[in-house]
């Protein structure tokens, strides 16, 4: 098919809307045309910082001002652990409910079928990915490939950052590293014209996008536009940029599926449990790094004299049994280097975790430690009931996606995969044994 280049640059289109997503700040809070300034959000930025976080890296070097190794303490990924664990849902908890009385033997025997197809197919693995994916960057975007799904790297998402949701983003844009021979293996891309190796690396843009509707067919209605996805190779060779339409069509709509932990209204990624806890991991690791330097100091031993013959390393110019001539009035005597301020750093630690437990609820009733001493039974509880009922929340949004995921790609799959009829061996002991003979029980009974 011929596009009709002249109308619509579709290459300069995507340059547009990376430069949107890498350089623009989103403004939340105010507008660029009013007195309320609000605050400056970038979701690419955002996402970097959660990566340095979960890597338990410094964006600004990994030794301070003077060249000493600084320390990461991390106080986050625990807690996206503990938020992980609360929201674990797996294929056990998959179930077949009969529509009549009639139908409990073949949910018991369906049950059984499924547990065997999920594992063969590493359903459980893809299962636990959404559970640890979601608390930890806030976000978790399922796409849809043909008749099967993927979970979409967020750090390779281009996105509008301040859409409601990505089928209503004005761009999508997920970015592909790929050798050569993978991309000559997918069907129907045009290659031709790309002056590539088959084992070079090239880089991949599959946007999701609206087109004017006369890049293809220059009769329509300039006014007119339809959306798209469309493959296009990008490389920059030395001042030489490489650009190719491999491939577009029109789609109906954008094929995402998403959640969010914490949805904020300005911006489309959700707030995690990281994000949460940004400014308590800095503080953390500043308070933590000043008591280092502090023990460090302490430990050093440092003395004085007004005797200028007295040697100036005691530990390397003083023997053992050395017998040391100070002059009349001249003492050695020890420099104070004794850290003052342990019960400050003490405070300021207990209020960092303070906070960083309130915001992600990870009090000790969620995480099996032992409450403080002198806790109150009732306080305990309350604490307990109130984090139950946050994690119930975000697993019930989470559970809304897999169960769009299951109806939609893995059930379908899994009919297939059974014959109508089949024999189905349970033997005495095994797991649903007993459900299985107690409805072989009702059913002989009302047949009687």
């Amino acid at each position: 098919m011929q596009y009709n280049f002249n109308l619509f640059d579709i290459y300069g289109q995507l340059n547009k809307e990376l430069a949107d997503f890498f350089d623009n700040k989103t403004i939340i809070g105010g507008s660029k045309y009013s007195k309320a300034k609000g605050y400056q959000y970038s979701q690419h930025e955002t996402l970097q910082l959660i990566e340095f976080v979960g890597a338990s890296k410094f964006e600004k070097g990994e030794k301070d001002s003077e060249g000493v190794p600084k320390i990461y303490l991390n106080n986050s990924v625990f807690r996206a652990d503990v938020a992980s664990k609360q929201m674990d849902i797996d294929t056990k908890n998959i179930v077949f409910i009969p529509d009549d009385f009639s139908s409990d033997i073949a949910c018991t025997i369906y049950r059984r079928k499924f547990k065997r197809f999920a594992k063969d197919n590493g359903l459980g693995n893809t299962l636990n990915d959404m559970v640890e994916d979601y608390p930890f960057y806030g976000s978790l975007v399922i796409k849809k490939v043909g008749k099967r799904f993927e979970i979409i790297d967020l750090n390779k998402l281009r996105n509008q950052p301040d859409a409601k949701d990505l089928k209503s983003a004005s761009y999508v844009i997920i970015e592909h590293e790929m050798k050569m021979w993978e991309a000559q293996a997918m069907p129907n891309w045009d290659l031709s014209g790309l002056d590539y190796k088959w084992d070079d690396d090239i880089t991949v843009f599959e946007r999701y996008g609206r087109v004017p509707a006369r890049f293809f067919d220059p009769s329509a209605d300039e006014k007119e536009s339809i959306e798209t996805v469309s493959f296009i190779a990008y490389d920059k060779k030395g001042k030489k940029v490489d650009s190719r339409l491999l491939f577009i069509e029109q789609i109906e709509e954008k094929p995402f599926l998403e959640v969010h932990w914490k949805k904020r209204k300005g911006r489309w990624l959700g707030v995690g449990v990281i994000e949460e806890n940004f400014e308590n991991q800095k503080a953390r690791n500043a308070v933590f790094n000043m008591r280092m330097r502090s023990t460090l100091w302490s430990s050093k031993h440092i003395y004085q004299s007004s005797d200028e013959s007295v040697g100036k390393n005691l530990v390397s110019e003083v023997r053992d049994g050395e017998v040391m001539y100070v002059t009349a009035g001249g003492q050695i005597t020890p420099v104070n280097v004794q850290s003052q301020g342990t019960n400050d750093f003490n405070t300021t630690e207990d209020t960092i975790e303070k906070n960083a437990d309130q915001r992600a609820f990870t009090y000790e009733v969620m995480t099996g430690e032992n409450m403080p001493s002198g806790t109150p039974f009732r306080l305990g509880v309350i604490m307990s009931e109130s984090a139950n009922s946050h994690f119930a929340l975000k697993r019930e949004k989470l559970a809304i996606l897999i169960k769009q995921v299951i109806y939609d790609f893995v059930f379908p799959d899994f009919y297939k995969s059974i014959s109508k009829e089949s024999i189905e061996a349970i033997m005495h002991g095994e797991e649903d044994y007993q459900d299985l003979l107690d409805v072989v029980i009702k059913v002989k009974v009302v047949e009687f």
